[in-house]
């Protein structure tokens, strides 16, 4: 999780490094698309049909153009609240940075409705995951629907995001409906073409393999047919009932590989096709 929104950052302060090159570019996105929105989207009552949300049952295929084939506008109103939010979140760690002392986490009032449409929404996919990141904190419960509609976000890093904040039980107050968390990540790591996602959604699945008896099959089959080596390690080690899921940074760095059998490096220290 971002320490910089939770937690003491001096644990990782790459995710406060992350927030700050970010943040560092929130005054070039201050202005006006009030014109644009208005062009773009046509009537509000147009709009709103258009932007419904999609059956549970939409293949993810389907879901990814059902919805990103709409321009990616957001109300001036709403963009305007999410920058200052990330802007002042930035200037209290920048303070924080000055002064030093034992680290308090950003108490400013999150507006949430807006950070939804921004998570959805906003044009830069930068501002959508660091969306994500905040609402994960601050209003999971509530915005369960909003990583669900960003699973089909069409940037694999803002995908992570949303796969995280589906799943994660540490930010909720109430309980994780473990089938439905299951279900939509079963869908990724079957269907997602990034296999950085498809890694991601094996870490996820990890945690509640107790928990749903449809885990461990589909962990077999990705072990086995998977295009991707480092997913088909992840995922035979997940099946085997380890629950630490090695990063792809780390299996190569750490040459895991080495003791799998079901998967061998290539020269260029990738994981080769099983055989």
């Amino acid at each position: 999780m971002p320490a910089a929104v939770g937690g003491d950052p001096r644990r990782d302060v790459r995710p406060i490094e992350g927030l700050a090159r970010f943040s560092s570019k929130v005054s070039s996105l201050r202005h006006k698309v009030g014109d644009a929105v208005e062009s773009a989207s046509g009537s509000n009552a147009e709009f709103r049909r258009r932007s419904r949300p999609l059956p549970p049952d939409t293949p993810s295929e389907l879901a990814l153009v059902m919805v990103h084939d709409l321009p990616m506008v957001l109300r001036a109103s709403d963009e305007r609240l999410v920058l200052a939010y990330f802007a002042a979140q930035e200037s209290h760690i920048e303070r924080w940075r000055q002064v030093g002392g034992q680290w308090e986490p950003y108490a400013g009032v999150v507006p949430v409705d807006s950070m939804q449409a921004a998570a959805l929404r906003h044009r830069d996919p930068k501002v959508r995951r660091h969306a994500l990141g905040v609402l994960d904190h601050a209003a999971n419960d509530a915005s369960t629907a909003t990583f669900r509609s960003a699973l089909s976000d069409p940037v694999p890093a803002v995908r992570i995001v949303a796969l995280h904040g589906l799943s994660c039980e540490r930010c909720r107050i109430g309980d994780v409906c473990v089938d439905d968390v299951v279900t939509e990540v079963l869908r990724a790591l079957r269907d997602d073409t990034s296999p950085k996602v498809r890694h991601a959604a094996i870490d996820v699945l990890a945690r509640f393999i107790s928990r749903d008896g449809r885990i461990v099959a589909a962990l077999r089959e990705v072990a086995a047919r998977d295009s991707d080596g480092f997913v088909r390690l992840a995922a035979a080690s997940a099946a085997d009932g380890e629950r630490k899921v090695w990063s792809r940074k780390a299996v190569r760095r750490r040459h895991l590989t080495r003791s799998w059998p079901l998967v061998r490096c290539d020269p260029t220290g990738h994981p080769a096709a099983s055989e």
